[in-house]
């Protein structure tokens, strides 16, 4: 990494904790959640094309100047600005798989972000930036439903199984031992969310349903449902398949 380079890297390093540059993070995480998700249009490009601008929009957004930066300049794995892009680009990237094309977009501006919850600098930042402009778009398809799950009758998606069987594989490379299992629901930012946390006699899995958006069948710590009912049945079909000693529901006692 040149001289250039690094001034970059810790120019954002010094700013990553202004509002805006939190608020921008917080937007692309949580936005969904409110009906607003982040999404780039910029799928088409290569993935370095991708990370550059990403980066070069949070460097923005820090009030770093970018006008100097060299056209074959990315942004380096194992610093804060090359892991804060990667992470806008997985929620932009997945927000668009869910969504799709059959939206109205809307540009961020200043004034939308009363709607959005951002504050007008980091709304100027975001237009100030023109090789990349973080968009939101409002969907016209419904959130696809889930399995049939009535009082008397219990049909589930044939994913669901896939889904717990790759789930398992991937826990148990986790744990050790008789597992003890805590799931709890909490909301935050409007959202609503399922939180399992799993403890073998060695090791430890956790992962996080977000509820109110399309399944998405992700193996690993991050799933989609499209609400609570679906979420808990997803759990039970994996706690079926592991050796669960013990459960309990609530929030665990290091968070009372």
């Amino acid at each position: 990494m040149n001289q250039s380079d690094q001034a970059f890297v810790n120019a954002y390093h010094h700013n990553r904790g202004l509002p805006q540059v939190k608020g921008v993070l917080t937007l692309s995480q949580q936005g969904r959640a409110f009906g607003f998700p982040v999404v780039s249009t910029l799928g088409h490009e290569c993935e370095t094309l991708q990370s550059r601008r990403a980066a070069l929009l949070l460097l923005a957004v820090a009030g770093v100047e970018t006008d100097n930066v060299p056209e074959s300049w990315s942004p380096h794995p194992g610093t804060d600005l090359y892991e804060d892009a990667q992470q806008l680009l997985a929620n932009s990237s997945a927000h668009q798989s869910q969504h799709g094309d059959p939206a109205r977009v809307v540009t961020v501006t200043a004034d939308t972000k009363d709607v959005v919850g951002i504050s007008d600098e980091t709304a100027q930042a975001i237009l100030a930036n023109s090789s990349m402009r973080l968009e939101l778009i409002e969907p016209l398809v419904p959130v696809r439903a889930g399995s049939e799950l009535s009082a008397h009758k219990v049909e589930s998606l044939p994913e669901i199984a896939e889904w717990a069987n790759r789930q398992m594989q991937w826990c148990a490379e986790q744990l050790n031992g008789e597992i003890t299992a805590c799931v709890w629901p909490y909301r935050m930012g409007g959202g609503q969310y399922l939180a399992v946390d799993l403890n073998g006699v060695t090791g430890s899995a956790m992962f996080t349903f977000t509820t109110g958006v399309s399944n998405d069948f992700a193996h690993g710590d991050n799933v989609r449902a499209p609400d609570m009912v679906e979420a808990l049945h997803m759990v039970g079909a994996l706690f079926s398949r592991l050796k669960i000693h013990a459960i309990s529901v609530g929030l665990p006692d290091s968070a009372r």
